[in-house]
């Protein structure tokens, strides 16, 4: 093989192997963003239009646990995530985190921990999504 063709099959080859890299997802994932929105996942109203820094759009519908229900949702700022926990509408909370690390919210309606896909469950905790979790007393 001439050292012209040589350098040409690298050339492609690297190409490739670049615009195959670009496909991978780069980032912690959370897969009960992943799926399509269904109607369980409107927050309320009062939640909509009071957090300003979430893409309430992107909000999930995690679970209810003792009469508080819970959303996972993109926030505006990119590479954050946020959780919603709403007991009524005079009692809820939003709260941001990412990087790939977990990050608790916690308030009257109890403790919540969001964890990236594959972290380990904390102790004390039960499952309401695939990333979310309420920690017991």
């Amino acid at each position: 093989m001439s050292s012209i063709r040589q350098s040409l099959s690298l050339v492609l080859m690297i190409s490739v192997s670049t615009v195959l890299a670009g496909c991978v997802p780069i980032g912690p994932v959370y897969s009960v963003l992943d799926r399509d929105a269904t109607a369980d996942d409107q927050v309320p109203e009062v939640v909509e239009s009071g957090a300003a820094d979430i893409a309430i759009e992107t909000a999930r519908y995690v679970g209810q646990a003792e009469g508080v229900g819970s959303w996972l949702a993109h926030a505006t700022t990119p590479d954050l995530i946020c959780l919603i926990v709403y007991s009524n509408a005079q009692e809820w909370v939003t709260g941001c985190g990412g990087g790939g690390t977990e990050f608790g919210l916690g308030g009257p309606s109890g403790q919540f921990v969001v964890l990236p896909d594959g972290a380990s469950a904390p102790n004390n905790a039960s499952q309401l999504a695939e990333n979310v979790y309420r920690i017991s007393n």
